[in-house]
């Protein structure tokens, strides 16, 4: 900004008073106008060249000198300006002339002046030449550059995307925050947009996860991509990396020297690498979790949320669950308030219409009480609850002692981040700096993209000529007419759909809010069995395939069952039981009863057309699943190992002479399988190529048809240079402690 101008002019326009030297912008009755620091110095830019347009370029040079800003941001400070000035009778003061800039078009009237100010304000503003660093006026952005070690960038360079700065620029930037705010005591400190990028995609995990952390001083920042962890300490150079499939929803202990995971249970690792140690062990679905400071955890599954210590070795301590009776269907994303004394969280609803709700949860009493609707919130120093309602960040004031919030919730600035529908994860992480992280909505994942296509014995590939979704498990009906798959929407949760494979017409069975996954058919072609969450824990549900009728249960046991192959007949079910077991479930008696149990992690199943046989895999001691042959329903009788060197999603051929299934690299082998007199296996042998399976738990990718050929998903590759771009804004809180 010219100085001499700030000191020397009062401006009127409209019903508004502009006073540079004041730092004030007033109606002529004197009341007092709310603006943000940085809106009022676009004002004072604009109003001291009203009638000239003025470029992006130039206003954004002026605002930000030496420094790249998002492109949007100069979008978003407009529409905050336009908020402030224009009025009911839609009269305008800042116009957007396209593909030109921005126009003050109001008359402008000077009400005191000395002669710096006349010549200049005939003249066209062009921008003014470069300022020494010291000499910018915005102490952030000096910091910015001073941590950075980076020169000024010139107007034309001004404009490049943030994906072209390294990550050490931007968490250089993040570091002299706390250094440049100790420059700033004269005007509230105004929020940096920027971005960065990390290696790879966030893992879209069957349930909604987040895949940010940050730690509470704002010194470490952690994303999670394509399995691994990715972390960096601001003061380093380079960070680390924690290799580790089946991770999700990491989050930071108090000081910020480790960082806590959700698989198979909660688990910690140091933020400086190093192995993983179980701290509580459960086969519920993970749903977020805070570390308190006084070493304790509370987490959140599908059957409730849950207190543990840091370091694990008692069971954990269940705090609360979702009642049926009320209406809830999963409790999630718990945070610590700082008192240690109590913890906010999420409660969805098994209505689709209820939006979720916020309740914060004494830990003393255990009672719990609602705050307002929305999701995923975190207290922050200013006095305020941070939460997303929909898509967009949210914040409303919230009175700590008393627990209670005051007055409407805003947004000081317009961010939507990324958020789920099944569980309500946002993809945001705050610390307790300002310094805010966040996803936008769709921010490209490794979801499962993918096709359907058929492939014969020998690897010849013909494509359905569908378009590209997120398929799994396509399950073809007996008749070979139609084919049962999950399709998962992004953003949002699986749901059981049907293909007619003569008209190649898509119909959605199942429409509810809650997940449906692992379909199967009945042996008449007619039914489709298959697990859906929305009883509150996973369970075995029916539906004809013509919709004739709604879903219901077939199997209401504690825990979690999800259908994995039917016998013959079709009379029984084998069921995944609670991730332990194997179980079946018999139709006609409506009674679960054990298969086969172990201290072991099962994986997929499938019984012979026969009856005699179950093929199933299973994780022994040599810590890979392996495929092994076993008699049914009499397992005592015989079992033989199938695979070598490991092996997963065994399938049986139409005649019980034949077993496929997978290797750890992709390959699909075919044995040979004489069961008469007695049992004999011949040599694996190679068929074809698919993606190499993951290391953790997953069903099936393809299928068997009647006629022989193979149904299978096709993923679309990931490029190899894909980066997650994740939104970075600096001092986020500035506009909260200035209000």
């Amino acid at each position: 900004m010219n100085e001499p101008h700030a000191r020397s002019v009062i401006y009127e326009f409209g019903d508004f008073r502009l006073e540079p030297a004041r730092r004030a912008l007033t109606r002529r009755d004197g009341q007092s106008v709310e603006i943000t620091t940085k809106a009022f110095d676009a004002l004072v830019y604009l109003v001291e060249r009203a009638g000239t347009v003025v470029t992006r370029a130039q206003l954004t040079q002026a605002l930000w000198p030496r420094a790249i800003v998002e492109d949007n941001n100069l979008h978003k400070l407009i529409a905050a300006l336009r908020r402030v000035l224009d009025d009911r009778e839609e009269r305008h003061y800042v116009v957007t002339l396209q593909g030109r800039g921005y126009q003050f078009v109001a008359d402008v009237r000077i009400v005191e002046a000395n002669a710096l100010v006349s010549d200049s304000l005939r003249s066209d503003a062009a921008a003014k030449p470069e300022q020494r660093l010291q000499d910018t006026g915005d102490p952030v952005i000096a910091g910015v550059l001073v941590a950075s070690g980076l020169d000024a960038p010139t107007p034309t360079n001004s404009r490049l995307r943030w994906a072209v700065w390294s990550v050490a620029v931007v968490l250089g930037a993040i570091a002299a925050w706390s250094l440049a705010a100790r420059f700033a005591a004269e005007r509230p400190l105004e929020p940096v947009y920027v971005s960065t990028s990390f290696p790879g995609l966030p893992v879209a995990m069957p349930f909604g996860g987040r895949h940010l952390a940050i730690s509470n001083d704002g010194s470490r920042i952690a994303l999670l991509a394509q399995d691994r962890l990715w972390v960096r300490r601001l003061r380093d150079r380079e960070g680390i990396v924690i290799d580790k499939s089946g991770m999700t929803n990491p989050f930071f202990s108090p000081n910020g020297e480790s960082i806590g995971f959700a698989d198979n249970g909660l688990m910690k690792v140091s933020s400086d690498g190093g192995t993983p140690t179980r701290i509580a062990a459960t086969t519920a679905r993970p749903a977020g979790a805070s570390w308190g400071a006084d070493g304790t955890i509370v987490f959140a599954t599908t059957e409730g949320l849950f207190r543990v210590g840091e370091n694990g070795g008692e069971p954990p301590q269940l705090l609360a669950k979702p009642s049926s009776e009320r209406g809830e269907r999963l409790y999630a994303w718990p945070q610590f308030l700082p008192n240690g004394a109590a913890v906010l969280f999420t409660v969805l609803s098994e209505s689709e219409t209820e939006p979720p709700q916020i309740f914060v949860l004494d830990l003393r009493s255990l009672e719990s009480r609602p705050l307002l609707s929305g999701a995923a919130a975190r207290y922050v120093p200013t006095g305020h609850l941070v939460y997303v309602d929909g898509a967009a960040l949210k914040v409303v004031e919230f009175d700590l002692d008393e627990q209670v919030t005051h007055g409407e919730p805003f947004a000081p600035s317009t961010i939507d981040v990324a958020i789920t529908a099944d569980n309500g994860a946002a993809e945001f992480a705050l610390s307790d700096t300002g310094t805010l992280l966040f996803l936008a909505p769709g921010t490209p994942t490794t979801a499962g993209l993918g096709r359907l296509a058929w492939v014969d014995r020998h690897g010849k590939e013909e494509d359905l000529t569908l378009k590209t979704d997120y398929y799994q498990t396509p399950r073809i009906s007996p008749d070979g007419t139609r084919v049962a798959l999950e399709i998962k929407v992004p953003g949002g949760n699986r749901d059981i759909w049907t293909l007619d494979l003569g008209r190649a017409n898509f119909t959605r069975l199942t429409t509810d809010l809650a997940e449906d996954i692992t379909p199967l058919w009945s042996e008449d072609s007619q039914q489709v069995f298959f697990g859906s969450f929305r009883g509150g824990n996973f369970d075995v549900y029916s539906q004809p395939a013509d919709r004739s009728s709604d879903a219901t249960a077939v199997t209401a046991a504690p825990g979690f069952q999800l259908p994995l192959a039917r016998t013959p007949n079709g009379d029984r079910l084998v069921v995944y039981d609670d991730l332990t077991e194997l179980s079946i479930f018999d139709l006609a008696a409506s009674r679960l009863e054990p298969l086969l149990h172990a201290e072991l992690e099962f994986g997929t199943a499938d019984v012979s057309p026969d009856g005699h046989w179950i093929a199933y895999e299973s994780m022994e001691s040599t810590g890979q699943f392996e495929v092994f042959l076993q008699s049914f329903p009499d397992t005592s009788a015989q079992r033989e190992k199938v695979s070598i060197d490991g092996g997963r999603y065994p399938r049986w051929g139409p005649d019980s002479a034949e077993l496929y299934y997978v290797t750890p690299a992709g390959d699909v082998m075919v044995i040979a399988v004489e069961t008469a007199p007695s049992l004999r296996l011949g040599t694996p042998t190679k068929l074809f190529e698919l993606e190499a399976p993951p290391k953790y738990r997953s069903a099936r990718p393809y299928d068997l048809s009647p006629d022989g050929r193979f149904l299978v998903v096709k993923p679309v590759a990931a490029a190899a240079d894909d980066r997650t771009e994740v939104g970075v804004v600096l001092d986020w809180l500035g506009e909260l402690r200035a209000q």
